[in-house]
């Protein structure tokens, strides 16, 4: 009987972000493309003024316009209760 469970890793860089899954049956690990171009994506995040979140790529390019609401390494700041960008507070969440 073949096992039909796959399991999905993510990998939260302070640059980049990667992911990774087991194929069902056989559990052969394949990387899961993040953009079109590539199996990584900027970690980076850019929060609108109506508290939308950009990521990645969408998020670089949206820091040119407004740089006060772009966080370009979030996993450094993991460890503080909030993070004020754009004048918007984003708390973390348990």
């Amino acid at each position: 009987m073949s096992d039909d469970r796959w399991w999905l890793a993510i990998d939260f860089g302070t640059s980049n972000t990667a992911a990774a899954h087991t194929r069902a049956g056989d559990g052969s690990i394949h990387p899961v493309s993040l953009t079109h171009r590539s199996n990584l994506m900027p970690s980076a995040v850019f929060v609108r003024a109506d508290g939308e979140i950009l990521t990645g790529d969408a998020a670089r390019n949206a820091a040119d316009h407004h740089p006060d609401r772009f966080v370009s390494a979030p996993k450094r700041l993991i460890s503080q209760p909030f993070i004020r960008t754009g004048g918007i507070d984003m708390t973390r969440r348990r």
